[in-house]
């Protein structure tokens, strides 16, 4: 009798023991984790090369857009979040490039002291420029569309190449939570790299400045 009593409450107890492991498994596959990435920009006028433009950026609700310069306005959620869960900042803007033959005279940009509160950054200058082999294709390096004419000619071999849209992205050394840096602002240098044989056309209109955020979130 002792020994059925026993078989009985042991039968229980891994009954018991198993539903909760059922439940506790169907519940993780119910509610997994995965990453939702969340982009900001914001718009700046580049200088003329080659003098440096000292840029401020206001981290504030109403200056920033979604997914791109023209997407829809930003929360006051929107950015907390963004700064919130930073994973980069990269700094760009569109140029044209000139080809001869064999011979390439890029454009580019280059970024230096990037300020914000909290953040530790690389402190070294940046430079970006495209590869001679993409500067006629139309193809940038960033995410984003550049307006301007296609690659024309010049005399003999020279050719302008197509607007492309260039980014500078600095080394964080921490990222993650910079949420208290709302309401402050973003501080950097950034200008056109002169080209002094055949000047790079350089669209001071098309300054943008990214976001990059990634926030864990879980799916039912």
């Amino acid at each position: 009798m002792a020994l059925k009593q026993t078989n009985m409450r042991f039968r229980r107890i891994v009954s018991v023991l198993l539903a909760g492991w059922l439940g506790a498994a169907g519940g993780n596959g119910a509610a997994q984790e995965h990453n939702v990435p969340l982009v900001l920009t914001h718009r700046f006028a580049i200088e003329e090369p080659p003098s440096w433009g000292h840029v401020t950026v206001n981290l504030s609700q109403g200056q920033w857009r979604v997914g791109g310069p023209d997407g829809p306005v930003a929360s006051a959620w929107q950015l907390k979040t963004a700064l919130g869960n930073l994973v980069a900042i990269e700094v760009g803007g569109c140029c044209s490039a000139w080809v001869d033959g064999p011979t390439a005279y890029p454009c580019g940009f280059t970024l230096r002291g990037l300020e914000l509160p909290g953040l530790d950054v690389d402190s070294e200058p940046a430079s970006a420029s495209p590869d001679a082999g993409s500067m006629l294709d139309g193809a940038g390096t960033g995410a984003f569309a550049c307006t301007g004419q296609d690659s024309q000619t010049r005399e003999g071999p020279m050719r302008q190449g197509a607007m492309r849209f260039i980014s500078i992205r600095p080394w964080l050394h921490n990222p993650g939570d910079h949420a208290r840096a709302l309401g402050s602002a973003l501080r950097f240098q950034f200008h056109g790299v002169a080209n002094d044989l055949h000047p790079s056309r350089i669209d001071r209109a098309s300054g943008v400045v990214i976001l990059r955020a990634v926030k864990r979130a879980r799916a039912s």
